[in-house]
C-alpha cells in the first residue's frame, strides 16, 4: 500500500460524503490544529475535575461538619459591632496565615457566630 498524501485524504473524504455535507476542514492542517484545541480543552477540563475532587476529600477528611462546609466570611451575618471586629480578624488571619505562627482564638456568648467564623477561616484555607 503506498502512502497517502495530505491532498489526497482530503479528495478522499470528499467522495465519500454526500454532496449536501460540506465538510467542517479544508486541509488535515485544520483537522489537526482542532485536535490539538479540543485536546487543550479536555485536558483543562480534567484538570478542574481532578482540582475539584481532591479539594472534596480534602473537606471530606477535615472533620468539618455539613452543617458549617458552606461557611464563608460573606454569607456571615454581622449584627452588632463585636461581630464586625471579629470578622475583620478573622479576615486578617486568614490573609496573613503564611507568615502567622499564633493561634487564633474565639470566644463570646452562644450564637454569635463563632463556629461560622472558625468554618469560614478552614473553608478559606483548604480552597488554596
Amino acid at each position: 500500500m503506498s502512502p497517502v498524501k495530505n491532498g489526497d485524504i482530503m479528495k478522499r473524504l470528499r467522495k465519500m460524503m454526500p454532496k449536501t455535507v460540506e465538510p467542517a476542514f479544508n486541509s488535515p492542517e485544520e483537522l489537526l490544529q482542532w485536535q490539538r484545541e479540543q485536546g487543550q480543552l479536555r485536558s483543562e477540563a480534567l484538570e478542574r475535575e481532578n482540582r475539584a475532587m481532591k479539594m472534596q476529600r480534602t473537606f471530606n477528611r477535615s472533620g468539618i461538619r455539613p452543617l458549617h462546609q458552606n461557611c464563608s466570611f460573606d454569607n456571615y451575618l454581622v449584627e452588632c459591632e463585636g461581630q464586625m471586629k471579629a470578622l475583620m480578624l478573622a479576615r486578617q488571619y486568614v490573609e496573613e496565615f503564611e507568615g502567622n505562627i499564633a493561634s487564633f482564638i474565639f470566644s463570646g456568648k452562644p450564637g454569635t457566630g463563632k463556629n461560622h467564623l472558625a468554618a469560614a477561616i478552614c473553608n478559606d484555607l483548604l480552597l488554596r
